[in-house]
């Protein structure tokens, strides 16, 4: 079997962004797994074609899903001045309180996310819940948003409920993978929604 062979620029330009990806993570904390993955979330350039439908330059996020930190480090970068991190898991929220304690623009908390965490000040919202993020459906929302859709049936009702929707891939835009990204915007949204019956 014949090795597979990289062409030379890229393998010195992967080794360049990958050092200076690992420079960025100095002061904060991550497990390895999901510096691993936030390497792939780097290397794709997901996180910045998605998560930023508007500037979030000295504004408030509220970041529902932080997971370790990971997204908030990614809107800090970004210039937001404050994100209020809500995070259920007990392991992930160790690290997000760590990286709290580094980085006083975060606002860790402890508990899962619930509706009335939407009567909190914050100028943009971040939704990852694997699922859950179906509660949103009923409730008009009064800041821009975007949100990760898990599922063809949840994606389709979000689009239905006015959201605008956009794919990471064409794969799964036809169905193989099974999320997507759902963006609210309370100025081109408002009256669609209004209209629709939930």
């Amino acid at each position: 079997m014949m090795p597979i062979h990289f062409p030379f620029s890229r393998t010195i330009r992967n080794y360049f962004e990958d050092k200076a990806f690992r420079r960025s993570l100095i002061g904060w904390c991550f497990s390895e797994n999901r510096i691993v993955s936030l390497l792939a979330l780097s290397r794709s350039g997901e996180w910045r074609d998605f998560y930023l439908p508007v500037s979030v330059k000295n504004k408030t996020v509220l970041d529902v899903g932080a997971n370790q930190g990971d997204s908030a480090k990614f809107f800090i970068d970004n210039g937001a001045s404050k994100v209020i991190a809500i995070e259920c898991c007990d392991k992930a929220f160790q690290y997000l309180a760590a990286n709290a304690k580094l980085h006083p623009q975060i606002v860790p908390i402890h508990k899962r996310f619930d509706l009335s965490d939407l009567d909190r000040e914050f100028d943009f919202l971040k939704v990852d819940i694997e699922g859950y993020e179906y509660v949103l459906l009923d409730r008009l929302l009064s800041t821009p948003a975007v949100l990760e859709v898990h599922g063809l049936p949840l994606i389709e009702r979000f689009r239905n409920a006015g959201y605008k929707i956009k794919y990471p891939s064409e794969s799964c835009q036809l169905g193989y993978s099974c999320l997507c990204y759902a963006y609210w915007n309370p100025m081109q949204n408002f009256e669609d929604k209004k209209e629709m019956k939930v």
